[in-house]
């Protein structure tokens, strides 16, 4: 959340053409330290454990909650980043993505961290966002990510999407 702070005074600016990245820590372990108190929803959680591990089996039901609750705090942010976009930059567009999933002891799988060859490590967020402006300025671009949103995506894929998003051409580029 400290994040949003300066993204709104870089946005009160106004300025014709910005490209911001924020690069948020996400949810990795600790998961309780990812969060504060006012978003530990699910309970109990790691926040209530003395001294916490990630590969602790004892502690499945407050790794996966804190877990969670990392996860709920990440849309808050984004949800507050979509918010100032709308209220600052009309003209605007927010794609998001997690670097990597997490086992948090789910399922069948009885580990948790990342790294794993894990459908959970694999099968990551990704999310994206578009002002009305830039929609109808953009049909052909929203269209297409539209289209492809069920599909996989590879990191591979986003420097290309972002600079196209944000009609950045790059003289002598190798596709």
């Amino acid at each position: 959340s400290i994040l949003l702070a300066p993204l709104e005074k870089i946005l009160a600016k106004k300025e014709e053409k910005q490209f911001i990245i924020l690069h948020t820590l996400g949810s990795h372990f600790d998961y309780a330290s990812r969060y504060p108190d006012e978003f530990d929803i699910f309970k109990p959680s790691l926040k209530s454990v003395k001294n916490p591990s990630l590969h602790d089996y004892s502690q499945r039901t407050e790794l996966r909650n804190s877990y969670d609750n990392s996860i709920i705090f990440t849309d808050y942010v984004l949800s507050k980043s979509i918010n100032l976009l709308s209220k600052y930059a009309p003209y605007s567009f927010l794609f998001y993505k997690s670097d990597h999933g997490e086992d948090v002891y789910d399922g069948k799988c009885m580990s948790s961290g990342h790294g794993r060859n894990s459908r959970t490590n694999y099968e990551i967020a990704a999310l994206s966002w578009t002002s009305d402006i830039y929609k109808i300025n953009n049909m052909q671009k929203v269209n297409a990510l539209n289209k492809n949103s069920y599909k996989p995506i590879s990191t591979e894929v986003i420097f290309p999407t972002l600079t196209d998003a944000a009609h950045i051409i790059i003289d002598n580029a190798q596709a």
